[in-house]
C-alpha cells in the first residue's frame, strides 16, 4: 500500500511539473505574441506618421516636422485549454472555481496555487502555502 501511495505522489508531482511547464510555455508564447504585435503596430504607426510628415513638408517649406505619436498598444486576448482524453479544461475557468472555493475556506488569500490532476479529473489547491485534504475540486 505504501508503494501505491508513493507512486501516486510521484504521479501527482509529475502532473504538477507538467502543468507548470505547460503554463510556462503558454505564458512565454503569449509574451512573444504580444511583443511581435506591439512591434508590428509600432512599425505601422511610424510608417503612417512618416507619410504624413512627408506630405506636410512638401506643402509647407519651413514648417517644423510633425510630432510622432507613440505606438498604440494592442490587447491580445489569450486562453489556455488543456485537453485530456477528449475532454477540454479551460485554465481560466479552473482558476475561477479554485478562487471561489478557496475564498470560502480561508479568511485572507495571499497566495493561491492550483494543481490539475488529469488522472483523477480533479484540481488540488494550496492556500497561503497550506494544503488540506478538502482543498480539492472535481472537474
Amino acid at each position: 500500500m505504501r508503494n501505491t501511495v508513493k507512486k501516486e505522489a510521484v504521479k501527482t508531482e509529475t502532473v504538477k511539473t507538467e502543468v507548470k511547464e505547460a503554463l510556462n510555455k503558454a505564458a512565454n508564447a503569449v509574451k512573444e505574441t504580444v511583443k511581435e504585435t506591439e512591434a508590428a503596430a509600432e512599425k505601422s504607426v511610424k510608417a503612417v506618421v512618416e507619410k504624413k510628415t512627408e506630405k506636410k513638408a512638401v506643402k509647407a517649406e519651413k514648417k517644423p516636422a510633425a510630432k510622432k505619436t507613440a505606438a498604440a498598444k494592442t490587447a491580445v486576448k489569450t486562453k489556455v485549454v488543456f485537453q485530456n482524453h477528449g475532454v477540454e479544461y479551460d485554465a481560466d475557468e479552473i482558476m475561477k472555481k479554485v478562487q471561489k472555493a478557496a475564498a470560502k475556506k480561508a479568511d485572507k488569500l495571499k497566495k493561491l496555487e492550483a494543481y490539475v490532476n488529469m488522472e483523477e479529473n480533479a484540481v488540488y489547491y494550496v492556500v497561503n502555502g497550506e494544503a488540506k485534504e478538502d482543498y480539492r475540486i472535481q472537474l
